[in-house]
């Protein structure tokens, strides 16, 4: 209790002070803070030995600390906080005025006090990759108050080599492994897999910013197919393969499936995957999942802890996807349509970032899921609205998602007559042409139909 207990609760706190140590010598420092804490003899002799090897001081503990380097002088402070063998250990900005070498050994030293000798460590800095050496969690303060809170994870930078383009140099494919160091499952996200659809590379970049609590790992491709994307095209010139027709791969194939033959390996490690692609050209999409409807049973918890708001539904399987290749292995997988191909919104980009959130939330990589009510929407009976005319179109982007009637409005040339687009009888817009000039017989809209 800290309003009657003050005494042994200060017994488990040690200090490591910004303030200068006395002019003396490094060992006489410690002996008077054992004697100090109520030690004597060999007890203490046997103390202070232990904590001289615990910091490397051996060389310089019979020097007066004047004559000492700032790193050597922080050592004494730690070893001289660590005298009572306190539970807690408090640092008010240890590392300023170091150098770097002295920088890592302290990070050496605090890092083995957490994780070998079970020390809780609270110490303010204003350098992050220290932080992310030593800490555990992290709390960011600005103006007093608390900006945003959670565990530190390490965030693992790779390069998957796939051989060979015909030149025999290799198509090289980044992912990330997210890496929270608590026990928990192994989760994969796969991004870009049509190098026109790249808006998810953007979406992913924003959601490693935020610091979440996360459990487990989480394995991202967030470019599966770079040579798709170099040429900003659904498939590669080289074999002209549509990689979410390619799965699970061929180690001896065309490029295409080697690339998804070695992204594979990769992903049948995780628990459960989430496949991200965007609208096509052009094309406002609804954020949705989408699956083969004999499938859903598989995934029925995952897509009631999805944040979307329509699952589309085919009666027809496509042939050697991702999701449907990862499912015959009893690996949960889902795809879902973010939105837009091309353009990069911030209103995408939030409602990509909650649709992860949720995901991440099912997998337990984040606590506590969140139940959604999505709209199951039959493929088949969709409405496909093509235009009857060209002109100039300007989309009723506002109710894209709603239950309407109303598409947009249509200007005709050249006389430049302005028409309302309405469907026969209400439904809602699941995509929607983004605005401009339309030719007749493209596609402006796909609705539902009751």
């Amino acid at each position: 209790d800290v309003s009657t207990d003050i005494t042994a609760i200060k017994s488990q706190i040690g200090i490591i002070p910004d303030a200068d140590l006395p002019n003396l010598k490094a060992h006489s420092i410690l002996r008077h803070s054992g004697m100090y804490a109520g030690m004597s003899g060999q007890l203490l002799r046997n103390r202070i030995d232990e904590l001289i090897k615990l910091i490397g001081a051996s060389k310089f503990i019979n020097r007066k600390t004047h004559t000492l380097s700032k790193g050597q002088r922080q050592r004494v402070k730690i070893a001289n906080a660590l005298m009572n063998d306190p539970q807690i250990l408090i640092a008010d900005e240890p590392t300023a005025g170091l150098d770097p070498v002295s920088r890592k050994q302290f990070s050496t030293v605090m890092s083995n006090l957490s994780k070998e000798n079970g020390k809780t460590i609270l110490f303010s800095n204003h350098v992050m990759s220290e932080v992310e050496d030593i800490c555990n969690n992290l709390i960011i303060i600005n103006e007093g108050k608390i900006v945003t809170e959670g565990n530190l994870v390490e965030i693992k930078n790779k390069i998957l080599a796939v051989k060979e383009l015909p030149d025999g140099s290799p198509v090289r494919i980044p992912y990330f492994i997210v890496d929270s160091k608590k026990n928990g499952p192994t989760t994969g996200i796969v991004a870009t897999q049509h190098g026109n659809e790249f808006f998810s590379i953007v979406v992913l970049k924003e959601f490693l910013k935020i610091k979440y609590p996360l459990k487990g790992k989480i394995i991202i491709f967030p470019l599966a197919n770079p040579l798709a994307y170099n040429v900003k095209e659904r498939t590669s010139r080289i074999d002209r393969k549509d990689m979410n027709r390619c799965w699970p791969g061929k180690d001896d194939g065309v490029i295409t499936e080697k690339m998804c033959y070695s992204i594979f390996k990769i992903l049948n490690r995780c628990g459960c995957v989430l496949d991200l692609h965007n609208g096509n050209d052009n094309i406002l999409d609804t954020p949705q999942a989408r699956l083969y409807e004999p499938r859903c049973s598989d995934v029925q918890d995952l897509l009631d802890h999805l944040d979307v708001p329509f699952i589309l539904l085919r009666k027809e399987p496509l042939e050697n996807t991702l999701v449907g290749c990862l499912l015959d292995r009893n690996i949960k997988a889902i795809t879902v349509e973010l939105g837009e191909g091309r353009r990069i919104t911030y209103n995408y980009i939030n409602k990509g970032i909650k649709i992860i959130e949720s995901f991440l939330r099912h997998t337990g990589n984040l606590s506590k899921p969140q139940t959604f009510k999505s709209i199951p929407i039959d493929y088949d009976k969709m409405r496909i609205v093509k235009a009857e005319n060209s002109g100039l179109f300007i989309p009723n982007i506002q109710q894209l998602g709603e239950k309407t009637d109303y598409l947009g409005n249509l200007i005709s040339f050249p006389d430049f007559s302005e028409k309302k687009i309405r469907t026969p009888t209400k439904g809602h817009i699941l995509s929607l042409w983004v605005g401009g000039v339309i030719a007749r017989g493209e596609l402006l809209a796909r609705i539902t139909k009751d």
